[in-house]
């Protein structure tokens, strides 16, 4: 079958999922989580001055290390709650009610590494095992598309 809004969604996640990792990638290239070692604010503010450091809003956000870990660690909430409302929404869905539990479970220990790795200023364990996570979670992500039943090219008839 084509999967329905299941696999639209399950779409949806991969891409915001996607667009974290590469935010992760970001975060660990430019050593960002070596900074702002406070949860849930960033050092008591929840947008520090220094992220608009540049005034071009692209390289404040991609390029310094006060914007890039501002978007992922706000973007990985975002994910988080994409991740449970598919899961939740999707739960009596056959081909979804077996993952859900993993989609929920990854997601929320992902979510967990990624908040203990900035609290201990990226202990090496710690940075290791959060992107471990987001392999795992990728893996847990690209099972439930498979289960919607339509592969990853195809469009809805």
């Amino acid at each position: 079958g084509d999967g329905g809004p299941a696999a639209t969604w399950s779409r949806v996640l991969l891409i915001l999922l996607t667009l974290q990792i590469v935010w992760g990638a970001f975060t660990a290239g430019l050593d960002a989580g070596s900074i702002y070692n406070t949860w849930p604010l960033m050092n008591g503010a929840f947008m520090p001055e220094n992220v608009r450091a540049f005034g071009d809003l692209v390289t404040d956000l991609s390029d310094h290390r006060d914007g890039v870990q501002f978007i992922h660690r706000n973007f990985a909430y975002v994910v988080a709650l994409g991740f449970v409302l598919f899961a939740w929404r999707f739960r009596h869905v056959t081909a979804i009610r077996g993952q859900a539990p993993w989609l929920i479970g990854g997601v929320l220990l992902q979510f967990v590494f990624g908040v203990l790795t900035l609290l201990t200023h990226v202990h090496i364990a710690l940075g290791v095992l959060h992107q471990l996570g987001a392999l795992a979670l990728l893996a847990i992500l690209l099972r439930a598309i498979h289960a919607t039943g339509r592969p990853l090219g195809a469009t809805p008839a």
